[in-house]
């Protein structure tokens, strides 16, 4: 799909519709990061970007690649999984990261 083919809505829909738990949104570029988190915000769906203190609490959860592949990031992941609250993982760009 191309920019601004609804492709966002895997990740921003469950939370519309009032599913609980956890998508994480895996970036490869901060500004992107900065993009995704605004536009949640914006259609007002819990968001935050990932650090080592973020509320566990939110719909949609944006790390970067970098941050990604870190061992608090994962074991982030595995808490949220061991909680149930883990819903799915999003690789947005996903031909940047892989080239």
């Amino acid at each position: 799909l191309q920019t601004g083919g609804g492709k966002s809505l895997m990740f921003m829909a469950p939370s519309l519709i009032g599913e609980e738990g956890t998508s994480v949104v895996i970036v490869p570029l901060k500004a992107l990061k900065d993009d995704i988190i605004y536009r949640c915000k914006k259609d007002k769906i819990s968001c935050t970007a990932f650090s080592s203190g973020y509320n566990r609490s939110v719909s949609v959860l944006v790390a970067t690649v970098e941050q990604a592949v870190q061992k608090d990031f994962l074991e982030h992941l595995a808490i949220l999984q061991a909680e149930k609250q883990l819903k799915r993982i999003v690789i947005d760009e996903a031909h940047q990261i892989v080239s």
